[in-house]
């Protein structure tokens, strides 16, 4: 946008101009496949293999100038005042993983595979005019094996442990994810459930402090240094009430999150006003999310769908940035959601409707 004030008030300047260029372009591509084997009536085998690319490039600059009265030399003084950031990030995913289900007895189903994944991420953060910048590339590969269990001691209860060991490349270290889920059904139609589970994440989604133009996000590949490995522990509990008709369900859930990462660029530290380290401006933090889903759907006649309500509180802790917790970017206590699908011949009329509150 480009924007002209005229202004002849005490300071002595006649006329302010200038121009912001705010400019995004983002997108991503993927593709996966599949291959199906039932080896018997008991075994079955998954082959996939996946592959995704994300890019963005950020760009925003301002440039004023002021023109003044007087003139020197028979020229105006023209002060010009230029400041402006450019970003891109790059996140690309290739994944193979071998599934297999083996219904072992009429109490025990047993889940187990592999997984290998390999990412490549690159980040680039400029200020310009020499003021600083930052240009990181990182390449590395997850290598996983999982096994859970769907026990069924007697007929109305089902437990289902699990453990997956990830082996890291750029730490060159394994982390251990347990889970633990329960399911009770106290009849035909009301069950309880319950679960719980630790999760690593070395894709890590950063978020970029920007007070003048908004958080922006942006992707790269946990070191174990500047960037360290995401974990959160989650747990869950909930009931659901379901017959042919209708589905009533209703969950709360708690998330720590530790390893979290955040990038305040522009935020001042003491002493580095002549030379800025952007290495400095990341900060690690932990975080905690509480929250209820509730869901009612309706499944029978010629108007299908659900309502949902949930109700979230997501705040983050960075001791190096605020001394309390702030409630995250992402942050949105309220959101109400109808689906509604209608079915009228051979065709199927759909429409969603969602309201939510605002983000900080």
């Amino acid at each position: 946008t480009d924007e002209g004030v005229d202004d002849e008030d005490s300071t002595g300047f006649q006329e302010v101009s200038g121009q912001i260029i705010n400019l995004t372009d983002w997108g991503n591509t993927g593709f996966s496949g599949s291959w199906f084997r039932n080896w018997n009536d008991s075994f079955f085998t998954k082959f996939t293999f996946g592959h995704s690319r994300y890019f963005k490039d950020y760009e925003r600059r301002t440039d004023l100038s002021i023109v003044g009265e007087e003139e020197t030399d028979g020229e105006e003084e023209s002060p010009v005042f230029a400041g402006g950031s450019l970003e891109s990030n790059r996140l690309e995913d290739y994944t193979l993983k071998v599934d297999n289900h083996w219904n072992v007895n009429p109490q025990h189903g047993l889940e187990f595979g592999v997984l290998t994944t390999n990412n490549y991420t690159k980040y680039n953060f400029d200020l310009g005019d020499d003021i600083a910048a930052f240009d990181r590339y990182s390449q590395g590969s997850t290598y996983a094996v999982y096994v859970q269990d769907t026990w069924r001691p007697f007929h109305r209860l089902s437990v289902t442990p699990g453990v997956r060991p990830i082996y890291y490349e750029l730490t060159e270290k394994t982390y251990f994810d347990p889970r633990l889920a329960f399911v009770f059904h106290i009849n035909d139609k009301l069950r309880l459930k319950a679960s719980g589970g630790q999760y690593h994440q070395f894709a890590n989604r950063l978020v970029r402090e920007d007070p003048l133009g908004g958080d922006q996000d942006f992707w790269m590949m946990s070191d174990g240094d500047l960037i360290p490995v995401g974990e959160a522990n989650h747990y869950i509990a909930g009931a659901s009430y379901e017959t042919r008709g209708f589905l009533i369900d209703v969950e709360a859930y708690r998330k720590d999150l530790s390893g979290l990462s955040e990038f305040a660029s522009y935020r001042p530290r003491e002493g580095d006003f002549e030379e800025i380290d952007l290495e400095d401006r990341f900060y690690t933090g932990t975080g905690r999310v509480d929250g209820i889903d509730l869901l009612f759907q309706k499944k029978f006649g010629t108007n299908t769908g659900w309502v949902t309500y949930t109700f979230g509180d997501v705040e983050h802790m960075f001791p190096d940035i605020s001394e309390n917790p702030f409630p995250a970017s992402h942050d949105s206590k309220h959101e109400f959601k109808i689906v509604d699908s209608h079915r009228w011949r051979s065709f199927i009329f759909s429409g969603t409707f969602v309201y939510a509150t605002g983000k900080p």
